[in-house]
C-alpha cells in the first residue's frame, strides 16, 4: 500500500491527518511529515497577513441509474462552478466508488487529462485549478460517467 498520510503539528501538538484541510486560524510555524517516513516533511510558516486557503470538499458516490453515474453531494452528474486558485477535494471514500477513479479532463471526451494542480490519492482527487475555463470530471474507466466543470 503506497498511501501516504500527512500529519500536521504546531509546537509539537498533533492537529489533523489526511490530505489536510489545513486552514490555520493562528499565525505560526507548522510542521508536516509523512506518517510512514519521518525524513519526509517540512515547515509551513503562516503570517498574520495571509488568509486561510479556501477548501471545498465534495462527497462523491456512484449510483446505478441507466448505467453507473457519479453523484456529487447527492446530485447526479452535477455541473460544478469552481473558482481558480481554490482547492476542491472530491472525496471518494464511499465504497460505491470502488473501480471508478475520478479524474479531471480538459473536455468531456477524456482526451486530455489535467495533471497540473491535481493530486490523486487512494480515496480522493484534489483539484486546484490555476486558470479559468471549461473542464470535466470523469471516471477514467467508464464513458458517460462524469460532469462539467466551469472554472471562473
Amino acid at each position: 500500500d503506497n498511501t501516504v498520510t500527512t500529519e500536521f503539528y504546531r509546537e509539537g501538538k498533533f492537529l489533523t491527518e489526511g490530505l489536510a484541510k489545513f486552514n490555520p486560524s493562528t499565525p505560526g510555524t507548522y510542521y508536516y511529515e509523512c506518517g510512514n517516513h519521518s525524513d519526509m516533511g517540512g515547515v509551513i510558516n503562516v503570517s498574520s497577513s495571509r488568509a486561510a486557503a479556501t477548501v471545498t470538499t465534495y462527497n462523491v458516490t456512484v449510483v446505478s441509474n441507466d448505467g453507473n453515474k457519479y453523484e456529487i453531494d447527492g446530485v447526479e452528474q452535477a455541473s460544478l462552478t469552481l473558482n481558480a486558485g481554490e482547492t476542491y477535494i472530491f472525496d471518494q471514500s464511499d465504497s460505491s466508488n470502488s473501480g471508478h477513479p475520478l479524474r479531471i479532463y480538459t473536455d468531456s471526451t477524456r482526451s486530455t487529462e489535467v495533471t497540473d494542480g491535481v493530486t490523486v490519492g487512494s480515496d480522493f482527487t484534489a483539484f486546484v485549478p490555476a486558470t479559468t475555463g471549461t473542464y470535466s470530471y470523469q471516471c477514467s474507466a467508464h464513458a458517460d460517467m462524469g460532469g462539467d466543470i466551469t472554472v471562473q
